[in-house]
């Protein structure tokens, strides 16, 4: 039995009517509305232009009529295989307006989590954006044969010689060729509520991906929801400008950065790429952002490295302007500044450090910042929402396209991700597990019955595989995921991302993954964050000669391990980190370590790294042999 944590039925409160929009019709709808204004911009040769929704919504016509000369039916599945563009736009509306699936794949993953996917979901068509994607899948081709047409967004040189491979801009002549008007609004009129709109596969910390079945109103309630039945209504207008920077693949950026947008009639530009991104916010300067919490994080530990190195004044007056903005937080998430004498060293901050700060970020316009994906650390979040950066916080998973919970304006609870979101039910399982039910939760797991059954309760809840509380007011905070836990030798549970993002507050350390699991201790591994570490090597004259050499270097571990033991200290000494390896290489998605929201895959870690592991508790492995 599972314990409800309210004290009220919110079922009868939710209308489960399915009379609501499509995405593909909202889209339509906005057109109408807003015509020649602006609803993109994208980047060319370093300069942002504009794309109207008049001019979007000619392509994408274009690109369904192409779709109609294929043959393309209801429910047949695309995938879209491309980094974040506006033609990623193009291609999904395309898609989604014939009734089609769109099947994103992440542009950074490999031909063989590419062919799963392509494979898996009985994909006919694959759109890719760069020779890089068209390798990826070439690689694998003669084991897909249900993919009937490749279509690349770039003009790629030295294609495969194929008649299945055609360009965008040549898809979309023969589209205008044989338009058909008809067909298309027939198409967009007739989607129903509980059709089908994607196919997402999660990417995991473990085995295979799930394809998650996602329906138009399991998106749209997220966009009419989040932005207009919460408080964020008080403060969003259709003439805000977002950067999409996270993946458009991935449910969050997708609902909120995408459709969400297009829902409020707002513009985004695309940022050229994660290495452009403060080129980028300089450039646009958004009203809106989608983010997560390693970008605060990073920048965060950047600038309290950069104030390090400074004056003795300027280390003063960023120390005081830390200590303001902590103290007039509690002020700041009421939508107030502080008055009295707080309130005179915050404006005094704010001329000589604050609003630098902003304007260097290119987070001048800011007026909303949505994170997700995992928690915001204490420090950062009472530097930037205490200095005026309102950061709100949310919690969702792909199964639940995107949000069951959000803090809101002048409803912010920092290290909580807010309560549950209108038309949502929220509660614990007995065993601590968060449950949720409401029109977002996913139709279910695509050819796998058996999974789909494992994730509901018998009373319809969906098992989200993560700890969490709530507390009276109903924010709920997020305290470990079920199959992370770590259960050390001493049969103690520990949460190793609890320990992680304590961890990763330091602004010398990147990554990191905790070990321990049946282990009689807790041990980690740790990539640096090279250039502090550099920078402090030079600073207390370490000779070095490259990343491996300074990670082998007795002083730059005994300072890493110094560093961890000042870590440790906020843990009791059975969670405590004893010991660390070093490693060289970054982590990411390319390389395995991280999944696409930056969450270490354990699994592929310990399998990669297990060598490293096992020199950790060499002791205990002799004494288990002796």
């Amino acid at each position: 039995m599972s314990k409800d944590v309210h004290n009220f039925d919110m079922e009868k409160k939710i209308n489960w009517e399915k009379q609501f929009k499509t995405m593909p019709k909202v889209f339509q709808d906005q057109v109408l509305k807003y015509g020649d204004r602006q609803v993109v911009l994208y980047k060319d040769n370093g300069e942002y232009k504009p794309i109207s929704w008049i001019e979007l919504n000619e392509m994408i016509k274009k690109l369904a009529y192409y779709f109609f000369t294929l043959d393309v039916k209801k429910e047949d599945k695309i995938a879209l295989f491309s980094e974040n563009r506006y033609e990623w736009w193009l291609s999904d509306l395309a898609i989604i307006s014939t009734g089609a699936l769109t099947v994103p794949i992440y542009s950074t993953n490999s031909a063989y989590e590419a062919h799963y996917i392509l494979d898996h979901s009985d994909s006919t068509i694959c759109i890719v954006s760069t020779k890089t994607q068209l390798d990826r899948l070439w690689e694998n081709i003669n084991r897909l044969p249900k993919i009937k047409k490749i279509i690349t967004i770039d003009k790629i040189e030295s294609t495969p010689n194929d008649d299945r491979i055609i360009t965008l801009a040549e898809a979309m002549v023969i589209g205008e060729k044989n338009s058909n008007l008809a067909e298309f609004n027939s198409r967009v009129d007739n989607l129903k509520s509980d059709d089908l709109i994607t196919l997402i596969y999660t990417s995991g910390t473990s085995g295979d991906p799930k394809g998650v079945l996602l329906t138009h109103d399991n998106i749209y309630s997220q966009t009419d929801i989040l932005f207009f039945k919460t408080e964020l209504i008080h403060i969003l207008r259709d003439t805000e400008v977002f950067l999409s920077f996270l993946p458009l693949s991935h449910i969050f950026e997708r609902t909120c950065g995408y459709y969400g947008a297009i829902n409020l009639g707002a513009t985004v530009a695309f940022a050229e790429n994660m290495t452009t991104l403060l080129d980028d916010l300089l450039k646009v300067k958004p009203s809106a952002l989608v983010c997560v919490p390693r970008i605060f994080e990073k920048v965060y530990a950047k600038l309290r490295s950069k104030f390090a190195s400074e004056s003795a004044v300027k280390r003063l007056i960023f120390n005081l302007g830390l200590k303001v903005a902590a103290k007039s937080l509690p002020h700041i998430i009421k939508g107030k500044k502080p008055g009295g004498v707080l309130g005179f060293f915050y404006k005094v901050m704010d001329k000589l450090l604050y609003s630098k700060i902003k304007k260097g970020l290119g987070f001048d316009n800011i007026n909303l910042t949505v994170s997700a994906g995992a928690s915001l650390g204490v420090a950062e979040a009472e530097f930037f929402i205490g200095m005026g950066i309102l950061i709100y916080e949310g919690y969702g998973l792909t199964e639940t396209a995107t949000a069951t919970h959000l803090n809101t304006p002048r409803k912010i609870r920092i290290g909580t991700v807010g309560p549950q979101v209108p038309e949502t039910i929220g509660k614990i399982s007995n065993e601590g597990e968060i449950l949720v039910k409401g029109r977002q939760v996913m139709k279910g797991y695509y050819k796998n019955p058996e999974a789909t059954k494992e994730v509901f309760t018998e009373d319809g809840f969906f098992r989200t595989g993560d700890l969490g509380v709530i507390d009276a007011d109903g924010y709920l905070t997020i305290t470990g995921r079920i199959k992370d836990i770590i259960i050390t030798a001493s049969g103690k549970n520990i949460s190793p991302q609890n320990i992680e993002n304590e961890f990763k507050t330091s602004p010398y350390i990147e990554h990191i993954a905790v070990i321990g699991d049946r282990r009689k201790f807790i041990s980690a591994l740790i990539v640096p964050a090279f250039d502090d570490l550099r920078k402090w090597a030079e600073q207390n004259e370490i000779s070095f000669e490259s990343n491996a050499d300074l990670i082998l270097n007795p002083k730059a571990i005994k300072f890493m391990e110094e560093e961890v033991e000042r870590k440790n200290q906020k843990f009791s000494r059975v969670d405590q980190v004893k010991k660390i390896t070093l490693l060289e290489a970054d982590w990411s998605q390319d390389t395995g370590e991280l999944t696409p929201k930056q969450s270490v895959k354990r699994r592929v870690i310990e399998s990669k790294y297990g060598d490293l592991i096992d020199k950790m508790y060499v002791e205990d492995i002799q004494a288990a042999t002796d």
